[in-house]
């Protein structure tokens, strides 16, 4: 979201382009579908992953096929794909994950390709890590997430486990789940992070959390499964985590697939969690997505209930945007599934949805329907 409240969301089907008013005390949702000339969606029915802005205010869009880079201000886009013809182009065309680094450039995980880089100022992406890449282990190859830290080493997530690369991106160390006490709870890695006291944090599909020592290189594990949970203080939401972000008071929010959002104090060094789906009357859905605003709202993209907001003062969630709620649709298709959210600098949140790409200017009431390049 950006400082000035804009959402931005990717979905599974591609984009929509809406505004979020609020009039005494009600909040309402309106949606604009973004079509072309021949009345064809932007991006078609493409299935979106992951946004990310670079420094240039471009958005990145990873998709199920291929990248697009959006331009808000010019309103315009290039799409590219992975063509075998050009060995400097992506490897692979399904995106599952972006990550910006404001020194050097955009990182990108795919499925099965390993990681691209697009480095400031070249547009040919570079394979950096043949070591992911370039495996003959699928696993290695599947990347579900990266992330560089203030001391510019990459960490890169994958189906096999956790990576550590120097800033000469040649592998450090690997970190996988084996009987040896003190591993990775399973392999899947789907989430990293270092907060601001220099905890590392690791979130894995199925194995809960795990948080690394740096003295002796062991994970501590937070599950809620028993057995699993080797600390005092158990995660209680499911062990599948799709993200950690963290707020200005130093709370960080540990986020659930099964819509249970945990709050981890690092004070009392506990979890408290709040049953989001329980809460908003969904008991199905999944969270997909997170973003956080200039006040420490928690935004949730998730499939079955929409956009919900979290107030991580009252710890209360509002369902905001859902099929049956009032002016959820405003006679528009926008879906109900929220793959991707996304907060820029201008605060504008923008969702990645089921149907396709929305922004959202929140409290203000202005709206911008976004054209097709060419309109």
């Amino acid at each position: 979201m950006t400082k000035k409240g804009t959402l931005w969301i990717g979905t599974r089907n591609g984009f929509y382009y809406g505004k979020l008013s609020e009039k005494d005390g009600v909040i309402k949702l309106n949606i604009n579908q973004v079509k072309d000339k021949d009345g064809k969606h932007w991006l078609g029915d493409t299935k979106i992953h992951s946004l990310v802005f670079d420094e240039n205010n471009k958005l990145w869009v990873g998709t199920e096929n291929g990248l697009c880079i959006f331009d808000p201000e010019t309103l315009s886009q290039q799409m590219l794909y992975a063509r075998k013809s050009d060995p400097e182009g992506l490897n692979n065309n399904l995106i599952n994950c972006l990550f910006n680094d404001p020194n050097s450039g955009i990182w990108i995980g795919t499925y099965q390709g390993g990681v691209n880089f697009y480095s400031k100022g070249n547009t040919p992406f570079k394979d950096r890590i043949p070591f992911i890449s370039q495996s003959d282990d699928a696993k290695i190859r599947y990347v579900k997430s990266v992330y560089q830290g203030a001391d510019e080493k990459l960490w890169v997530g994958t189906d096999f486990g956790l990576h550590r690369f120097s800033k000469e991106f040649q592998l450090e160390k690997a970190y996988s789940n084996s009987p040896e006490q003190g591993s990775l709870s399973v392999g899947g890695v789907t989430a990293i992070y270092s907060d601001k006291e220099n905890n590392f944090w690791v979130g894995t599909w199925g194995g809960g959390v795990n948080l690394l020592d740096p003295g002796n290189g062991r994970f501590i594990k937070y599950s809620n499964e028993v057995g699993k949970n080797t600390t005092d203080t158990t995660l209680t939401g499911d062990s599948n985590i799709r993200a950690f972000i963290e707020d200005s008071k130093g709370f960080l929010w540990v986020v659930c697939m099964f819509g249970v959002v945990d709050r981890y104090n690092p004070n009392t060094k506990s979890f408290k969690s709040i049953d989001v789906a329980s809460e908003v009357g969904r008991p199905n859905m999944e969270i997909k997505s997170v973003d956080i605003d200039k006040d420490d709202n928690l935004w949730l993209g998730s499939t079955g209930a929409g956009l919900i907001k979290l107030d991580t003062k009252t710890l209360k969630p509002e369902l905001i945007a859902s099929p049956g709620k009032d002016d959820f649709t405003n006679n528009h298709a926008l879906g109900v599934d929220i793959y991707a959210v996304h907060i820029d600098k201008l605060e504008r949140m923008w969702l990645g949805t089921d149907g396709e790409f929305v922004c959202l200017i929140p409290l203000d009431g202005s709206s911008q329907i976004i054209p097709q390049p060419g309109d």
